[in-house]
């Protein structure tokens, strides 16, 4: 018996060495993969935020999206629509890259497409010369303008016109004080 228990004792020990060394390969492996697979996608995530990349080849043949930028929206809601668009893969990149490169988006419609690369998309969306409505705008603005001096000439008249007025008053009181005071005299 003692032997038997002796044998199994062996036995034991042999096997827990076995599964304990088994265990470490196999943590390892794990290990191994999972380093190699996070790091194939920071590499990615990388290249889209610093690289030029593009959805689409400039070949293909890519729709224009027009994308509408609100006042007061954040650079992550306009990265969401780029998105939903399928104009940029990624969000979060995109979003870095414009926060990295201190991108001043600027409010308005603009056309972009899926074969622009980030970079081309920051420039467009912070160029408000691209943006679509800025001819309806100068438009308003140049009524506008157009409006504010015809006020502002309408006023210059009526200041004019009061001046003159004031001015007639005046010479009336004056010539009134003047009379009363050569009377006053004799």
């Amino acid at each position: 018996m003692a032997s038997r228990s002796q044998t199994t004792k062996l036995i034991l020990g042999i096997s827990s060495f076995v599964v304990h060394i088994l265990l470490n390969i196999l943590f390892y492996v794990i290990v191994v993969m999972l380093i190699t697979k996070y790091s194939g996608v920071a590499y990615d995530f990388a290249y889209e935020v610093f690289g030029e990349v593009a959805l689409a080849d400039a070949d293909d043949d890519v729709k224009e999206v027009t994308i509408t930028i609100n006042k007061g929206e954040s650079t992550m809601s306009v990265a969401s629509k780029l998105e939903l668009n399928r104009v940029i893969n990624n969000k979060y990149a995109f979003y870095l890259r414009a926060k990295l490169f201190q991108s001043n988006i600027k409010t308005g419609r603009y056309k972009v497409n899926a074969a622009m690369s980030y970079e081309e998309i920051l420039t467009v969306i912070s160029d408000y010369d691209n943006n679509l409505d800025k001819d309806k705008d100068n438009q308003e603005s140049k009524s506008s303008k157009d409006k504010s001096e015809k006020t502002k000439d309408g006023q210059e008249e009526s200041e004019n016109k009061d001046s003159k007025d004031t001015s007639a008053k005046t010479k009336s009181s004056k010539n009134q004080n003047s009379d009363e005071d050569s009377d006053d005299i004799n």
